[in-house]
């Protein structure tokens, strides 16, 4: 979400997020969480000087480019081949829209570096396997693009929060335990579901871990009863929506995408991932058939079948079909179900039939 539009006052922004001593809660034993936010406190030293009409100097951009956060997006950058440009990104931080937010910014950088995450945590936890421990360090990040992700080795991952002075208390404990749940299910789920598979069908089965996203957009909803982005504006409501009642369509075009990586059609890894990289958008088919996979596994089999089939991707979709088969019988849906036979050859694994 850009930033601009509806400005919150400083109070209202900390007690967006501080949300108060009285309902902090304790982080839970398998949790550790380090929050680092000198990227968003230099950052907002240089557009403090913009707002003054100060000349940028060296020091408040070297204050930005040696910040452990801004380093960490440098390195992130880099392993997907992107150069990230300073010059671009000065220029963001002087540009009058920030300026006119600049408390606002303060404010909520302010909350975020003191962040309770006791709750997101929990609750990322509580869908996750028993094994899953969250770690990881995470950066309040003011930069150009308004994206939140996870990033980095299953043993120190970090978690780069997009500082949005337009969100509400429900969207940000919302977007929190996301991605702490991605966190969470991959220290549980390090090991490869199956390392002597060839190649393309390997990095399929890797790549088919984008249904992640929506085990992670469940796990931030707390029920399959409660709508995923209910507490999303209502632009992005409407398109979940839309989507998600395209679940049929979207469902094949994911099974087109897995017989043909499986039948050779697409040759090699690098397609794979190409190709499975097209599905995400801004929240596509992995999240979509994701969250409906894995909202139907709860709401039929209950939440145990759910955790028991994340750490591989084509037992969550052969536990779906036993669900969705389940729904249908009962009338209570009428679902599409992935192919039995193709899901056979991807591995030994039960197909529910």
């Amino acid at each position: 979400m850009p930033i601009g539009g509806r400005l919150l006052a400083a109070a209202a922004v900390l007690a967006i997020i501080g949300a108060g001593a009285t309902r902090a809660e304790p982080l839970p034993p398998n949790a550790h969480v380090r929050i680092v936010a000198d990227e968003a406190r230099a950052a907002l030293g240089v557009i403090d000087r913009a707002s003054r009409h100060e000349p940028m100097d060296s020091t408040a951009w070297h204050a930005v480019s040696r910040s452990e956060g801004y380093r960490a997006l440098v390195a992130r950058d880099s392993v997907f081949g992107v150069r990230r440009n300073d010059s671009a990104f000065v220029a963001f931080l002087l540009t009058d829209s920030l300026a006119a937010v600049r408390d606002s910014l303060r404010a909520r950088v302010a909350a975020m570096a003191t962040l309770d995450v006791g709750q997101a945590a929990r609750q990322a936890l509580a869908y996750a396997p028993a094994n899953a421990r969250i770690r990881a360090t995470i950066f309040p990040v003011i930069k150009p693009f308004p994206n939140s992700f996870v990033f980095g080795s299953d043993t120190a991952p970090q978690i780069f929060l997009f500082v949005n002075v337009d969100e509400s208390p429900a969207h940000f404990r919302n977007r929190l335990t996301h991605e702490l749940h991605h966190v969470a299910l991959n220290s549980a789920c390090a090991e490869d579901p199956d390392p002597a598979l060839p190649e393309p069908v390997h990095a399929l089965v890797l790549n088919l871990g984008g249904f992640g996203e929506g085990l992670a957009m469940l796990a931030a909803a707390g029920s399959p009863r409660v709508d995923a982005n209910a507490e999303s504006d209502s632009a992005t409501r409407s398109r979940w929506d839309r989507d998600v009642a395209n679940f049929p369509a979207d469902l094949a075009l994911l099974q087109r995408f897995i017989a043909d990586a499986e039948a050779g059609r697409i040759a090699t890894g690098d397609s794979v991932r190409r190709v499975a990289s097209t599905f995400y958008g801004v929240q596509g088919p992995w999240y979509t058939v994701g969250w409906r996979m894995a909202a139907t596994i709860e709401d039929e089999l209950g939440r145990p079948a759910l955790i028991g089939a994340m750490c591989d991707p084509r037992r969550l979709m052969a536990t779906y079909n036993i669900a969705a088969r389940k729904a249908n019988a009962a009338g209570h849906e009428a679902l599409p179900t992935w192919d039995d036979t193709l899901l056979g050859r991807l591995s030994s694994v039960d197909t529910g039939k």
